[in-house]
């Protein structure tokens, strides 16, 4: 009897989920050095997987992301048809190891208020907070005037997503000492924009396309802030708090009183009852940002896409999960008398 000297290949399906498998243990296990991270990863490897994947990012008018749908869709329906699981294990995992590779690894970073000196981020007091939304609301109905008369058109929704980040760049540089090229192209997703409607997200940073992506439907004042945010991600920023930091300074700090008043409105929005009543104007602005969001959003939708985006925050190395959108409000405080250095 013949011995069959043909020997079996290792499933690359199986071998490529080891490896993500092996990657996710090693990142909540949370024995990733920052300290390597942050020097080796974040100031020297990234940026330059940064600016070639903006090459990418920036050469097509469409968004990556919906033709990541697209295949994934017609992966499992395949899958389906032929009852073979290896397709979607393999696609799943190595987009797992891409994202974590090649940007995910930076949720492992040092905060950024290390990084801007303090040993421990500074709890504002209560005087403080008061102090700071009065200030908030006062700086709020005097932009108004000013950046209503320039309201941005919806045609230079492209220049303001130059200038958005052209502003974030110059945060990241004076931060961490890094300047390099990234995507500044803002991209809309066909796909995925009824998903973000209904669960309340303005935008997204999709990781496999190192894109960023916001709903559609977003009033012009909103926008320079916004754009900042997702653009803050593309250059690194993985921290939800951190990136509405950078996307404040680079905000507040520009010489367009549009992006100022965007940055501002965004922060009286995240300080709640230390917010003071607005002026008629910037509270019809308010007015317009609860229309956007009561027309589209479903509350359960919402919880739902929450509860995700918390679970995969806490899982990355966020302990506070969706908290940390807040943190910035606190960054602001302690960082009051320095803005002026990231104009």
């Amino acid at each position: 009897m013949a011995v069959s000297r043909v020997k079996r290949k290792f499933p690359l399906a199986i071998a490529l989920a080891f490896l993500a498998g092996s990657t996710a243990v090693l990142s909540w296990s949370g024995f990733i050095p920052v300290r390597w991270v942050e020097s080796g990863y974040s100031r020297r490897i990234f940026p330059t997987v940064s600016h070639i994947a903006g090459y990418f990012a920036d050469a097509v008018p469409f968004s990556w992301l919906d033709l990541w749908i697209l295949s994934a869709v017609c992966a499992l329906i395949w899958s389906l048809c032929h009852r073979n699981w290896r397709l979607p294990l393999g696609l799943a995992s190595a987009g797992y190891l891409i994202f974590f590779w090649g940007w995910g690894l930076n949720y492992h970073r040092a905060p950024i208020e290390k990084r801007l000196g303090f040993e421990n981020l500074p709890g504002p007091t209560e005087l403080e907070k008061s102090q700071f939304g009065a200030g908030t609301t006062m700086a709020v109905d005097r932009l108004w005037p000013i950046a209503d008369k320039q309201r941005i058109n919806l045609e230079n929704h492209k220049a303001i997503a130059l200038k958005a980040s052209d502003r974030v760049r110059r945060v990241i540089a004076h931060i961490d000492g890094t300047d390099w090229r990234a995507a500044s192209h803002i991209k809309h997703s066909h796909l995925a924009d009824w998903w973000f409607r209904a669960a309340g997200i303005d935008g997204v940073f999709n990781p496999l396309g190192h894109e960023p992506i916001l709903a559609g439907g977003i009033p012009d004042f909103e926008l320079p802030f916004l754009m900042a945010h997702e653009l803050a991600h593309v250059y690194g920023i993985a921290d939800e708090g951190d990136a509405n930091f950078v996307a404040f300074l680079a905000t507040v700090e520009s010489d367009d009183p549009g992006f100022q008043y965007s940055a501002l409105f965004e922060m009286w929005l995240h300080l709640g009852k230390y917010s003071l009543a607005l002026g008629p104007g910037p509270k019809l602005d308010f007015q317009t940002f609860q229309a956007r969001v009561l027309a589209h959003e479903i509350p359960q939708v919402t919880r739902l896409q929450s509860a995700i985006l918390d679970s995969h925050l806490k899982a990355n190395g966020v302990a506070e999960g969706v908290k940390s959108y807040s943190k910035f409000v606190a960054l602001a405080i302690a960082t009051r008398n320095r803005w002026a250095d990231f104009r």
